[in-house]
C-alpha cells in the first residue's frame, strides 16, 4: 500500500524559492541604498569643502578665478574630478557674495543611479570677539614665546604672522587664531608645548582695528614736573625730550594726556610709579620708545572717557612710532587699558613677580623671554574685532 503525500509538502520548494528571491532583492536593495547614502555623503563633504575654500579666498581679497580654483582643489581632494564639479559665484539674500559648489557623480550597483550635492558658503561676521592680544606683523612669526615663563591670555589671541614657541613656557588663551597659511609660510614652530587651545588657522588677516577711526592728539601745551619730599609728580602736556626717571623716588603721573616726543618714556631703578586716568602718546616722527628697567613697580590705568575728540577711550599707551618697547628686569608692572602700538615690537624680558597688561595688546609683534609669567586680560578694552569667516549656508549646511 503506497504512502499518501501531504499537499503541503509540494508547496515547500516554491515557497522557499520565493523567500530566497525576496531575501536577495532586499539584500541587493539594502546594499544599493547604503552605497547611495555613502556616495551622497562623500559628494556633500566635497561640496562643503569646496564652498568653504572658495569663500575663504574671497574673504581674504582674492579674485574670483582664485576662489574658483581653490574650490575645485578642495573638492578634488574628496575624490572628484574637476569635470564633476561646478563652482559659481552667487549672491546671498543679504547681498553678500557667496561661493556655490555642486558635485555630481553616480553609483553603479546593478543599476546606475545619479548622485549630486550642493553647498554654498558666504562670509558671515561673528559677534565682536574681544581679542586680548593681536599681533599685526605678517612677514614673520609675530608672536613668540621663549624661556620658561607662561603667557596667559584672558580673552582671544590672534596672530597675522604665526606663533613660535621655544622652551617649556606655555601659551594659554580663551581662543587662538592664525591668519591664512602664515604658520607654514613663515616656518613658525612649536619647540615646546603647543598653545592651548589648538590654534585655528586659515582665518582672514586682521587689520589694525583702530586705524580707521582713532584720531591722534594735537600737540598740547608744555607739561611740567614738581618734586616734593622724594615724590616726583608729572602733569599732563607736551614733553619735547620725553620723560626719563632714574633712581628710587616715588613717581606720580596726574590724569591726562602725556605727549612724549624725543626719547619717549623710560623708567629705571627701583621706584614706585603710578598714574590713574593717563594716556602716554609717542608720535610717529619721534625716536622714542617705552622702556622699563630694573625693579620698577608701576601701575597705570587708562582714562575712562575720551581725553579729546576722536580719542580712543580705554587706551593707556599709544606708540605711533616704529621702535621697540621693552619691559625688563624683575619688576611688577601693570598697564590697565589698551596697549596700542601697531608698528612696534613689544618685548617682556627677565624674571618678574607680576607683569600684567590688563586690557588689550595691539602690536606689530610680541615677544616674551626668560622666566617671567605674563598675563594679558581683555577687560576695559578700547576695541573689539569683528571677524568675517566662511560659513556654510543653505543648501548643504
Amino acid at each position: 500500500m503506497g504512502k499518501i503525500r501531504s499537499p503541503e509538502a509540494g508547496q515547500i520548494v516554491p515557497l522557499a524559492a520565493t523567500l530566497a528571491f525576496a531575501f536577495v532583492i532586499l539584500l541587493f536593495g539594502g546594499v544599493a541604498v547604503g552605497e547611495t547614502v555613502a556616495a551622497k555623503s562623500q559628494a556633500q563633504a566635497a561640496a562643503n569643502a569646496g564652498a568653504l575654500a572658495g569663500d575663504t579666498v574671497l574673504l581674504q581679497g582674492g579674485a574670483w578665478n582664485q576662489a574658483q580654483q581653490a574650490a575645485y582643489a578642495a573638492a578634488e581632494k574628496n575624490g572628484y574630478l574637476q569635470n564633476a564639479i561646478t563652482a559659481s559665484e552667487v549672491q546671498t539674500q543679504g547681498g553678500a557674495s557667496a561661493v556655490q559648489v555642486t558635485v555630481s557623480g553616480s553609483v553603479s550597483f546593478v543599476l546606475t543611479m545619479p548622485v549630486s550635492a550642493t553647498a554654498e558658503a558666504a562670509g558671515r561676521s561673528t559677534q565682536p570677539d574681544p581679542y586680548a592680544l593681536l599681533t599685526l606683523g605678517q612677514s614673520s612669526c609675530s608672536a613668540l614665546s621663549n624661556g620658561t615663563g607662561d603667557l596667559t591670555v584672558n580673552g582671544g589671541m590672534f596672530s597675522d604672522g604665526g606663533i613660535t614657541m621655544n622652551g617649556p613656557g606655555a601659551i594659554k588663551a580663551d581662543s587662538i587664531g592664525i591668519a591664512g597659511q602664515s604658520q607654514q609660510d613663515n616656518a613658525c614652530t612649536y619647540n615646546g608645548p603647543e598653545p592651548e587651545p589648538s590654534p585655528t588657522t586659515g582665518l582672514p588677516t586682521q587689520p589694525d582695528p583702530l586705524a580707521a577711526w582713532a584720531t591722534a592728539p594735537s600737540q598740547p601745551a608744555a607739561g611740567h614736573e614738581t618734586t616734593v619730599r622724594g615724590t616726583d609728580t608729572y602733569y599732563p602736556g607736551y614733553y619735547p625730550n620725553g620723560i626719563r626717571e632714574n633712581g628710587s623716588n616715588k613717581v606720580v603721573f596726574e590724569p591726562g594726556l602725556y605727549y612724549l616726543d624725543g626719547w619717549g618714556l623710560t623708567l629705571n631703578g627701583s621706584m614706585k610709579v603710578s598714574g590713574s586716568g593717563v594716556m602716554f602718546y609717542l608720535p610717529p616722527n619721534g625716536i622714542g620708545s617705552l622702556t622699563v628697567n630694573g625693579d620698577v613697580y608701576a601701575n597705570f590705568s587708562a582714562p575712562t572717557t575720551p581725553l579729546y575728540t576722536g580719542a580712543p577711550a580705554g587706551v593707556v599707551v599709544w606708540n605711533a612710532g616704529s621702535s621697540y618697547d621693552i619691559i625688563n628686569g624683575g619688576n611688577a608692572v601693570q598697564f590697565n587699558g589698551t596697549y596700542y602700538a601697531p608698528n612696534v615690537n613689544l618685548t617682556a624680558n627677565g624674571s618678574s613677580i607680576a607683569k600684567t597688561l590688563h586690557g588689550q595688546v595691539l602690536v606689530q609683534s610680541f615677544l616674551t623671554n626668560g622666566n617671567n609669567d605674563l598675563t594679558i586680560g581683555s577687560s576695559d578694552s578700547a576695541w573689539q574685532a569683528t571677524v568675517s569667516v566662511p560659513r556654510l549656508v543653505t543648501p548643504g549646511g
